[in-house]
């Protein structure tokens, strides 16, 4: 019986740590930031900064993949920003140009490796 016990609860643990090394790394929701403030951030040789779309969504890119999109046509987006680390894909709320050049700087990435 306590063998059983003990079993059970380091099943649960070690799937608990697993769970929180292993997920993937999700964007962080931030306050807004002006597009002043988005681009300032975003003057690095090979940073790519993206102007507002029609929807009013603009972003950064850092070279290393890593990046911010704010603005969007929703009241919960108008007033917020979303960031990602590096080794992520930037949230749904990017435009297609930010998504698309995050994914080929990732592949050219893993391809220099």
């Amino acid at each position: 019986m306590r063998k059983a016990i003990f079993v059970t609860a380091m099943t649960i643990l070690i799937g608990g740590i697993a769970f929180f090394i292993a997920r993937p790394a999700e964007a962080e929701h931030t306050a807004l930031k002006t597009k002043d403030q988005v681009q300032g951030k975003c003057s690095d040789d090979g940073d790519v900064f993206f102007p507002p779309s029609e929807k009013g969504v603009y972003a950064c890119l850092k070279k290393d993949g890593s990046g911010v999109v704010c603005g969007g046509y929703t009241e919960e987006y108008k007033k917020s920003c979303d960031t990602w680390p590096a080794d992520s894909t930037p949230p749904s709320r990017s435009p297609d140009k930010v998504r698309d050049a995050a994914k080929k700087k990732a592949a050219e990435k893993t391809k220099k490796k």
